[in-house]
């Protein structure tokens, strides 16, 4: 019980009512400062999100859209370009293919 009632008199002492008006005054502005900060604080914060936020849509438009649009647009005449190449390849094997042993020989004579 003893423990108690000292317990109950250091927790008097530490919550006693601040009477005096200056103090309040002092507290006050201390607290009006310390808002003031965090809302600069807050600021910078929410400035640094729009533009992390900005930065990440221009990378993903760097990385992901912009080569997507380059292909669509540079890939059909290159792989048409390429089809014609392989086409004329295997135009070159089926004439060598269609020609008989005969053929060849009075060629390599």
């Amino acid at each position: 019980m003893e423990r108690d009632k000292s317990k109950e008199a250091k927790q008097s002492e530490e919550l006693k009512p601040i009477k005096e008006e200056a103090d309040i005054r002092t507290l006050l502005e201390e607290n009006l400062a310390v808002s003031k900060e965090i809302l600069e604080k807050a600021k910078y914060i929410k400035r640094y999100i729009v533009w992390r936020k900005v930065i990440n849509w221009v990378i993903l438009l760097l990385f992901v859209v912009l080569p997507i649009v380059l292909t669509i647009i540079y890939l059909p005449p290159l792989i048409k370009q390429l089809t014609g190449s392989y086409q004329g390849m295997m135009d070159q094997v089926q004439g060598v293919q269609g020609l008989n042993n005969i053929d060849i020989n009075k060629f390599l004579q």
